[in-house]
């Protein structure tokens, strides 16, 4: 196929695709012929060499872009026909035409990506029109906590066009606080702090501390975050006011005031260690031993109280798991999948008890249990491996849950 072919076929194709495109009522129909007019006239964005040159899928964005411009046509401040357009690609071109129509004051590149893409959040094209009449993103009112510096609203205005608003939102307030592009860009593509939080506070602890630290790996800083992200109750961005010992920084909530890089890669490792303890008591074989470890979390008691008694000449107890190892401890002795509950525990939404039978100086484990403790029922409740308990079990159950006022059903 000649060249003068190809254009001619170009020609038609995109000819067809505006006409689509066109497919409006009959008052936005004529604001969208203005601005195409103005557009084929003006610029190089809908030819048929462009056409020919870039996939199909980039005029077509370029026309959903056209509409959405024709759908805020009461916010133009100029008129299509008097634009110019400026720059040789595709993308200063487009530019140029929302600055001129939009705009009283420069826009961060990255908005652009608003129009040409569509908004991936609601608050998007308000902030461009907030932005594009000179007000300071500093007095936009985001849904969520999210808040910007003065020095964060400076780096805002310099984010990458490519970008999009919740990732450039982020990558300045990353260099705000003192981080380099690298991380910045790490952060805002690659985690979930590219989109907004409602938990600010802690993540701008969590990213003054990767600042502060600086480490080298994206790896590291990824297994990290994803660490940080699913277990959010076992970090604070306050200090905290320790007991000495080996193990200091390894019991309760880690801090990102007082910790380091080096604590919170032990910490970590200490947290995988137990996950990997916990799977590996839920293989088929005997395991001799529970791997020793520190504590990694520890919780209020509720105001369910123990309880013992002495029934058909044996000594019973029943005791609640008050830290993460304890709960380790009767995930790997009962064989069941308590750990799962580990975040609850930690949010105080469940509570967890062990069954325990006095033979000798040692005790056996023989139920676990689990109570709602706001309305003090006993949700349910296994023997090992998740075996239905014994009648006797079952006695001293209700003789605790009597005591105590809990609810109990049994399953006759």
């Amino acid at each position: 196929m000649t060249t003068q072919t190809r254009l001619k076929c170009a020609r038609w194709l995109l000819d067809r695709m505006i006409a689509g495109a066109a497919n409006l009522p009959k008052r936005p129909a004529q604001f969208f012929w203005r601005l195409i007019g103005a557009i084929r006239a003006q610029s190089t964005l809908l030819t048929p060499r462009e056409l020919s040159a870039a996939p199909v899928q980039h005029i077509q964005t370029l026309l959903q872009a056209c509409a959405r411009i024709v759908d805020h046509r009461d916010r133009w401040l100029r008129k299509p026909e008097t634009w110019v357009a400026e720059g040789d690609s595709s993308f200063e071109q487009f530019r140029s035409l929302i600055g001129h129509l939009f705009a009283r004051y420069p826009v961060p590149e990255c908005m652009i990506r608003v129009w040409l893409h569509g908004p991936e959040h609601p608050w998007e094209l308000p902030l461009y029109h907030h932005l594009a009449a000179g007000l300071s993103v500093r007095q936009f009112v985001f849904r969520t906590a999210f808040r910007l510096s003065k020095q964060g609203a400076v780096w805002f205005m310099q984010a990458p066009h490519d970008l999009t608003p919740s990732q450039a939102l982020r990558w300045a307030q990353v260099r705000s606080l003192g981080g380099d592009g690298w991380l910045a860009r790490l952060l805002a593509t690659k985690t979930r702090l590219g989109q907004l939080t409602d938990d600010e506070r802690f993540w701008i602890a969590a990213i003054q501390f990767l600042v502060r630290y600086a480490p080298a790996s994206e790896e590291q800083i990824l297994e990290i975050l994803q660490f940080i992200d699913l277990y959010p109750l076992l970090f604070t961005p306050a200090s905290i006011r320790r007991v000495h010992g080996p193990h200091a920084l390894l019991e309760g909530p880690f801090s990102f005031a007082d910790g380091t890089w080096i604590s919170l890669q032990r910490y970590f490792v200490t947290w995988r260690a137990a996950e990997a303890a916990h799977r590996l008591a839920l293989l088929p074989f005997r395991i001799s031993a529970v791997p020793a470890g520190p504590t990694l979390a520890v919780w209020n008691r509720t105001t369910i109280n123990p309880f013992s008694v002495d029934l058909a000449g044996q000594r019973w107890a029943i005791d609640e798991l008050l830290t993460s190892h304890e709960v380790h401890q009767e995930a790997h002795f009962m064989r069941n999948c308590v750990m799962t509950y580990l975040p609850a525990c930690i949010r105080r939404q469940v509570s967890l008890w062990s069954m325990k039978l006095h033979v000798g100086e040692r005790p056996s484990r023989v139920l676990t249990i689990e109570v709602c403790p706001v309305s003090k029922r006993i949700r349910q409740f296994r023997g090992k491996c998740n075996s239905s308990p014994s009648q006797l079990v079952l006695q001293v159950l209700q003789e605790w849950a009597a005591q105590e006022g809990l609810k109990l059903r049994v399953s006759r």
